[in-house]
């Protein structure tokens, strides 16, 4: 994504220590979730993990459009999945949510993901919540796939292969 004046309007908004560069707090206070409510710490982390191209622990202007646009894409996923329009995901809708974006996973790993990313623990997932389930969904994917040779679903690995395989993609 290019530079948008908007986007860079509300990035120094938030930059409150003026650095031109957000760390994890200053990043928490330009995200919300449809109540309002500030995004978990820990996605704010993840997603800065992400973006952050020279491992700062910070992200620039630049880095803060790409992350924007990258959350304006979840968001419209996550509103199409939100089938009753409560702002929130419930468990069957994070199990439709997962099978129409391609993951094939049983009702009791939907719960598992519902536990985990419940982070107000309502039994329903905030936009924050969805969004890292997905973003952890994603690479851990790509990192069981290097060990799924035969492309079958099933990898077979050593425990400290696998325990390599999350630390890489967590």
């Amino acid at each position: 994504m290019t530079y948008d004046p908007q986007v860079a309007k509300w990035f120094n908004k938030v930059d409150t220590n003026r650095t031109g560069m957000l760390n994890a707090e200053e990043l928490q206070l330009a995200l919300r979730n449809n109540d309002l409510t500030t995004f978990d710490i820990e996605t704010v982390s993840l997603m800065i993990r992400m973006f952050d191209k020279d491992n700062t622990g910070t992200i620039d202007v630049n880095e803060f459009c790409q992350l924007w646009k990258y959350l304006g894409d979840w968001r419209g996923s996550f509103d199409r999945f939100d089938r009753d329009g409560g702002g929130s995901i419930d468990e069957r809708e994070l199990g439709n949510a997962l099978n129409e974006l391609g993951y094939r996973l049983s009702p009791q790993f939907v719960m598992e993901a519902m536990k985990k990313f419940d982070f107000r623990r309502e039994r329903r997932l905030q936009f924050d919540g969805f969004v890292h389930c997905l973003i952890l969904l994603q690479r851990l994917t790509t990192g069981f796939q290097q060990f799924d040779t035969q492309r079958n679903g099933n990898a077979y690995f050593s425990y400290e292969g696998f325990l390599t395989a999350v630390f890489k993609h967590t």
